[in-house]
């Protein structure tokens, strides 16, 4: 039996993913009921939900809690879980950034082995199709390029969320470079020569460049804006037959007729846990945190003038 602690992905992306791809059982808050039949696409879904009074009774009842919700709100609600005498939760799925910092982080992971609950962490592209032509990039032996751009919601609409500042986990980097370092990490890279973050307002950083190096591995150069006008998704070398040259990521998923979001797939790959066993995705895991902790250990921050 899943839960989903947040109202916005959570139920828009996760939701249809549990019932419509696996077949699986929801218990949630009456406080979401409005924000399902409000969505179009969601309606459909209110009867083959469990719904109970409030959130703290949908958890005791599930044997596992998806998060979609503010690294800093998630780091503390999983701690106090626990705390309460949450015994039944097998499972535990996290949102990325984990926490909002990789200390947070490393610590968070740590604490759930101590209590021995299973976790998977949501980094969309180990769930992407990039492995087969990021492998030919890698084995052609000629540095790798990677550039992701792209104007962030929160810049378009100006909104002063946490997603906008590093310090809340959000930022070209922790919310969004992080994709990269875990693909990279799970790839071998576990090194960086050097990275920079450029910012116009303090906390602010909207374009991160980075160099990775990993043993026997080319060096990939990664450059990330998430306030550019034009969407640019390339990962490339000298070989340009395997490059990858799309508008965004999620180019590779296909779209759908009945309305949902496009990664409700991916998603649902995610839940089942296909990545590994559970030993071997906890060190992919810690591999990515390592990296994360290097790479915030060596940024230099500048001002674009």
């Amino acid at each position: 039996m899943f839960t989903i602690v947040g109202s916005g992905f959570g139920l828009y992306g996760y939701l249809p993913a549990i019932l419509k791809e696996l077949g699986g059982k929801v218990i949630l808050p009456e406080e979401y009921l409005p924000k399902v039949r409000n969505r179009q696409e969601l309606k459909e879904l209110e009867k083959d939900i469990f719904w109970v009074k409030n959130k703290e009774l949908a958890i005791e009842k599930a044997t596992k809690v998806i998060f979609t919700v503010p690294p800093n709100y998630q780091y503390k609600t999983v701690k106090s879980l626990f705390d309460d005498g949450c015994n039944s939760i097998q499972t535990i799925f996290l949102e990325k950034p984990v926490a909002t910092s990789p200390v947070k982080s490393i610590e968070l992971l740590e604490f759930l082995e101590s209590k021995e609950v299973d976790y998977v962490i949501g980094y969309s592209f180990l769930y992407l199709d990039l492995n087969s032509n990021f492998n030919t990039l890698v084995n052609s032996s000629a540095q790798i390029f990677w550039q992701w751009s792209f104007m962030a919601h929160h810049f378009s609409m100006d909104l002063k969320n946490w997603k906008r500042y590093h310090s809340s986990g959000g930022g070209v980097l922790r919310f969004y470079g992080i994709h990269i370092i875990a693909f990279l990490s799970k790839f071998g890279y576990d090194n960086i020569e050097e990275s920079t973050l450029i910012y116009q307002n303090f906390d602010e950083p909207f374009i991160w460049n980075a160099k990775f190096i990993g043993e026997n591995l080319p060096p990939c150069n990664v450059t990330v804006n998430c306030k550019f006008k034009k969407n640019v998704f390339n990962i490339r070398s000298e070989n340009i037959d395997n490059s990858i040259l799309l508008n965004d990521p999620f180019s590779l998923l296909v779209d759908r007729f009945d309305g949902l979001d496009k990664r409700v797939p991916m998603l649902a790959s995610l839940l089942k846990n296909e990545m590994l066993d559970k030993i071997n995705r906890n060190k992919i895991y810690k591999n990515i945190n390592s990296l994360w902790k290097i790479v915030e250990n060596v940024s230099i921050w500048r001002l674009k003038k």
